[in-house]
């Protein structure tokens, strides 16, 4: 059976249905929605489809059993969100004229359909409209609504009507809001109901046309406006003026309204102090009165209650002069705001009484629903400040500690705990138990504490009592990471209260601050390190292993040549040293291309460290490596890892390292799972870049070193990375890098004394031009790619894109790379020419080179040809090599006599290598990622370089290389977290993109 449903979003409604008879009840397509409705609604579905309207809804709707429920019955949980989640329904949106239409039908549905409680429902709401609107009870107004003078009619119910649509609200059937679950039902109804009378209003004025009346245009144009279906009329320059005088227009022909105006004046009637309650006693039930009367609208303060004015026999004086018929003045005021807030009317005539009685929530919901249009009719409600702004719940966690670290010395200690317990504040100032549980059973929004009233939510009560009950509610000792953890998930945990933070004394405060790198006392080198610490890379060291103490695991993310390395072996030192400690080995993951840098780093550092290279065909069975006494360091690469998993992973590690951390950033890499399978307390992760590109690095990163610190994946995208990389959300961006810094040490070499003594870096931008060939080349894989890219879609379309992108960039580089044919490379290429010059002047001064490339292939082309023009060696380094070839040429190269010119791949030469024989850097092609690109450059310029380190990077004018260089530099502040690690980021651009990115420009090519 198909159930046709309605649901209010956007002003509009859209209609939707379900097919109960599927099991899950599945959601009918359009064409079946509108078949089973009427003409009117497939009428509207063309102009829907004609403005390009959405056509789906992203719905809220489950009955208690996860089944897709049918009738609405059943609402969402109180944050909109049912436990099914959302479901995304094909609708079909209808205008309001046409709701209107479809909902004045007797028949909302054809046969075989039956409609939904929530189409009924906005039926009956549409009922409601139209008789308001017989009636006359309506008023028109006149606002200026953004760019827009909109005219509309409201409703202006009496105190029946409003009963009438109390019921209404509190009937109405959760489907009806299904595309914004979280709306307070009344607040849907209101607009609902303002929308079809004012249709409703205009249908019956159709064709009338009075008389133009004399005076303002702004008039005799808004009279038109209420009858006009746009409702909108144009701005003038007096519009502002008569849109305030419209606000007043009932009672502004009342003597002395430029001087008085109504006040309500709201006052508790039971008043009570706090020593009055006994323990476990409630408060007595709230009452509060509303008491009309005059003011001077200059100062409001001098109230005059309508008791007195109703007995003056003349004018009333205030302080700017007398109000002559203060009477007339009161009660035509009256009489308008009655029209507004219906109750008040027992307040009005010969017979009223003096106020009006309310219990605490029906006030409440007054001054909600009525308190904006009062404002907006000039009259002054006069409640209390705190009932005007509800009071601010919040919950804090407070953390405390000892003054001294637990470990400040050469020593380890015992794992920390700390102080730790939940605190509720209200509007920041600290609540004590007593305060808290008085504010949990209060009956009613407003509640009375600390000598004064507070206004609260029924959910802000809910939350207070809640936490009562939570663990750490009194306060207990907990390890210092249960505690972070517990203040990381509290957003989640707190559905219903804000979280504030926590507050932190003592090193922990420190410690969360990110001061302790600079706090704690800078340990000894240990003896059996053979070389110099140097400050910052003794505190680094006394700050990885403070962390181990604390079970907390440790991002060493210094800049690429500060030493990272020759800090955790002197960490390793420092541990064979102690005698309390009785370590077991650590293991380190690295990429092949460094693993012998450790081996050649141990050997010269930290002699007396027992280092095992697992690794090669002859390595040993992984399973029984963490027990062997006679090692201290298993050093093995993430390729291996992943091979040797299932062995590695059943061990016991004292400690494991990554190095090179980011070789994880992608969670759902081989390597990446198998990193996470590893069992150790102690762990490390050592890299230059924790975000390369995306935020979600990072929680791969932490999601090792700290598991379940950040949350899931999901949760972080949702509470960090979307906000930050999206909208730049500078609280949610704060939020982040308080969490995260006490686990992540970042020292850059611009740092004030770091590394004052490096020599400077000169980084230049070189532009080149394309010789013919290459520009015909160039020009004719765009052609190929443009003429076909609007004819393929989804993988087909990226693959092409991606494909394109890769052949521009080997044009750029030279023809025969494109081709791979194997002709002359002389003459040809513009970037090849320039090589030559850079390199020519850089060994004429008996200076080094490293050539950076994303292509080996091209690396080996290059080789030979260069080595016969420069009448020098030219060594190729790149992923193919074996460890031990790539050790050699690496010290081939750092020696003197070596090879003066390097031509690196990016992802091997880019990591892990120390490059400080070369001082010339040349980045060939772009990788288009600025973070890997640092990274390769930083290979030189590092600890044990000692001349000026010159960084060019080759661009080829006027093509795809100039343009792209421009977006990263536009988008220099972000780059990090929008520009992916590499091209695919580009093939989601559109065909007229594509064209002006790829286009050659006019002055691409060389007059040569």
């Amino acid at each position: 059976m198909l159930v046709v449903h309605a649901t209010w979003h956007l002003g509009m409604l859209w209609i939707w249905g379900l097919d109960t008879d599927e099991p899950s009840g599945a959601p009918v397509d359009r064409e079946t929605l509108i078949a089973a409705t009427s003409a009117v609604v497939a009428g509207e579905a063309r102009v829907a489809a004609a403005l390009r309207r959405p056509d789906h809804l992203e719905l809220v709707y489950a009955d208690e059993s996860g089944r897709p429920d049918a009738t609405g019955s059943h609402p969402p949980h109180e944050n909109g969100r049912n436990a099914t989640g959302s479901r995304c329904a094909p609708a079909v949106p209808l205008g309001v004229s046409a709701a209107l239409s479809l909902l004045c039908r007797p028949d909302l549905v054809a046969a075989g359909a039956t409609p939904g409680d929530s189409l009924r429902h906005a039926q009956d709401v549409a009922v409601a409209a139209i008789r308001l609107a017989a009636d006359g009870r309506m008023l028109p107004s006149l606002r200026v609504v953004g760019e827009l003078v909109v005219a509309r009619w409201e409703p202006a119910p009496t105190a029946e009507d409003e009963r009438t649509l109390v019921g209404l609200a509190a009937a109405q059937p959760a489907t009806l809001r299904a595309a914004d679950g979280d709306r307070d039902p009344r607040e849907v109804l209101d607009e609902m109901l303002c929308a079809l009378l004012d249709e409703q209003a205009r249908t019956a004025l159709t064709g009338h046309r009075s008389e133009r009346p004399g005076g303002s245009p702004v008039v005799w144009r808004w009279l038109e406006a209420l009858a006009d279906p746009s409702g909108t009329t144009p701005m003038l320059p007096s519009t502002y003026t008569i849109c305030g005088l419209i606000e007043h227009w009932w009672h502004s022909s009342a003597p002395g309204h430029e001087r008085a105006v109504l006040c309500l004046r709201i006052s508790d009637v039971d008043t009570f102090p706090d020593a009055a309650l006994g323990e476990g006693e409630a408060p007595l039930p709230q009452r509060w009165a509303v008491e009309p009367g005059l003011v001077d609208a200059a100062v409001p303060e001098d109230f005059h209650p309508a008791s007195s004015v109703r007995l003056a026999s003349g004018p009333m004086r205030l302080r700017r002069g007398p109000v002559p018929d203060p009477r007339a003045l009161l009660e035509t005021s009256l009489a308008a705001a009655i029209r507004v807030w219906p109750e008040l009317a027992v307040l009005q005539g010969s017979h009223a009484v003096n106020r009006l009685v309310l219990d605490a929530p029906e006030l409440a919901d007054a001054l909600r629903r009525h308190g904006p249009r009062l404002e907006r009719l000039g009259v002054l409600v006069h409640a209390p400040r705190w009932m005007r702004e509800p009071a601010r719940l919040a919950a804090r966690l407070q953390i405390s500690s000892g003054d001294a670290p637990p470990w400040t010395g050469s020593g380890f200690g015992t794992s920390a705990l700390v102080d730790y317990s939940w605190q509720v504040t209200l509007d920041g100032a600290d609540l004590t138990r007593a305060e808290l549980a008085l504010l949990a059973r209060g009956d009613g929004p407003f509640v009375r504490v600390r000598d004064q009233w507070v206004s609260l939510t029924e959910r802000d009560q809910a939350a207070a009592a809640t936490l009562l009950e939570r663990p750490g509610a009194d306060g207990h000792r907990v390890p210092i990471v249960d505690a972070l953890h517990a203040a990381l998930t509290a957003g989640d945990e707190l559905v219903d209260l804000p979280f504030d933070g926590m507050s932190a004394t003592g090193w922990v405060a420190q410690l969360l601050e990110g001061e302790l790198d600079l706090k704690l006392v800078p340990v000894e080198a240990p003896e059996a390190f053979r070389g110099v610490l140097r400050p910052y890379q003794l505190r680094g060291l006394a700050w990885l292993a403070f962390l181990e103490r604390l079970s907390l695991g440790a991002c060493l993310a210094d800049d690429m040549g500060l030493g990272k390395t020759i800090q955790l072996l002197a960490l390793l030192a420092a541990e064979r040293e102690t005698e309390d400690v009785k370590s077991g080995p650590t293991l380190l993951i690295c990429p092949m291309s460094v693993v012998g840098n450790w081996q050649h780093e141990s050997a010269r550092f930290t002699p007396d460290l027992r280092v095992y290279l697992h690794h090669g065909p002859g390595r040993l069975d992984a399973t029984d490596l963490a027990e062997r006494d006679d090692v201290d360091l298993v050093v093995t690469s993430y390729g291996v890892l992943a091979r040797d998993v299932e062995g590695l992973a059943a061990n016991d590690w004292w400690r494991v390292v990554l190095d090179e951390a980011q070789a994880i950033k992608n969670p759902t890499t081989a390597q990446a799972q198998a990193v996470r399978r590893l069992r150790a307390p102690r762990r490390v992760a050592l890299t230059g870049t924790p975000i390369e590109n995306r935020l979600a690095e990072l929680h791969s990163i932490m999601r090792f070193l700290n598991p379940g610190l950040l949350g899931t994946a999901a949760g972080f995208q949702r509470r960090f990375a979307v906000p930050i990389e999206r909208s730049g959300d500078e609280a949610a961006r704060t939020s982040l890098r308080a969490l995260t810094q006490p686990f992540v040490l970042r020292r850059r070499k611009t740092d004030a004394g770091i590394l004052d003594e490096l020599p400077p870096k000169q980084e230049m931008k070189v532009y080149c031009n394309l010789t013919k060939e290459q520009a015909a080349l160039y020009r004719s894989i765009v052609d190929r790619l443009l003429s076909g890219v609007d004819t393929t879609a989804g993988m087909a379309r990226r693959g092409l894109v991606l494909a394109t992108l890769t052949k521009l960039k080997q044009v750029c580089n030279h023809p025969a790379h494109l081709l791979g044919d194997g002709s002359p490379l002389a003459g040809r290429s513009g970037k090849l020419a320039l090589l030559e010059e850079v390199l020519e002047e850089a060994l004429g001064i008996g200076e080094k080179a490293v050539v950076f490339t994303q292509y080996a292939q091209f690396a080996h082309l290059l080789a030979p040809y260069l080595s016969e023009r420069l009448g020098a060696e030219v060594a190729v380094f790149h992923g193919g090599l074996s460890r031990s070839a790539r050790d050699a040429l690496h010290r081939r190269f750092d020696d003197e006599s070596g090879p003066p010119v390097l031509l690196a791949s990016l992802r091997a030469g880019g990591v892990g290598i120390n490059l400080t024989a070369a001082n010339h850097v040349v980045h060939l092609d772009r990788w288009w990622n600025p973070a890997v690109e640092r990274q390769a450059t930083d290979r030189t310029h590092r600890i044990g370089q000692t001349k000026t380190v010159q960084v060019r990077t080759f661009i080829c004018t006027g093509t795809l290389e100039e343009r792209i260089d421009a977006l990263l530099e536009q988008k220099a502040q972000l780059a990090e977290t929008i520009v992916g690690t590499d091209e695919s980021w580009l093939t989601e651009l559109s065909t007229r993109d594509l064209r002006d990115l790829l286009t050659l420009s006019s002055d691409a090519v060389s007059d040569a």
